[in-house]
């Protein structure tokens, strides 16, 4: 029979290397670097105490006006609401235009209302002239 301290002693010594270790400048510099993550995350993993998450899907994505979105998510007859639209409806045209889609625009902001009644709005979009707020 072992006496109760034994198994503590044992684990005293890691212990004050562990402590020894993370406050020399050497790890600590070493922490700071992103191969150091990199290695512990491998390292992680290979010894299955982290997950490796892939990807499962792949979206085709568009770009119109710096703006980025998925044209299959919006099949023919979508509403789109856009809010604060400013002086510009040019993603909101060129959606319009490569799929048949309805757009409702909200802004009442002075600027806004007047630049969009000098505009000619396509079939389809509506303005209002309303604030949203929640």
């Amino acid at each position: 029979m072992t006496p109760t301290g034994a198994n503590n002693s044992q684990g005293k010594p890691r212990k004050r290397f562990k402590a020894r270790l993370k406050s020399s400048p050497l790890y600590q510099s070493a922490k700071g670097s992103r191969w150091y993550w990199r290695i512990k995350l491998f390292l992680k993993r290979r010894a299955g105490r982290e997950l490796k998450l892939q990807k499962d899907i792949r979206i085709r994505t568009r770009e119109s006006d710096q703006w980025v979105y998925a044209p299959d998510a919006l099949p023919a007859g979508s509403i789109l609401y856009c809010f604060g639209i400013g002086d510009s409806i040019t993603f909101e045209r060129a959606l319009m235009e490569e799929q048949v889609i309805s757009v409702h625009a909200f802004d009442p902001t002075p600027a806004a209302l007047s630049w969009i009644q000098d505009q000619q709005t396509p079939a389809g979009f509506e303005f209002h002239p309303w604030a949203v707020a929640g």
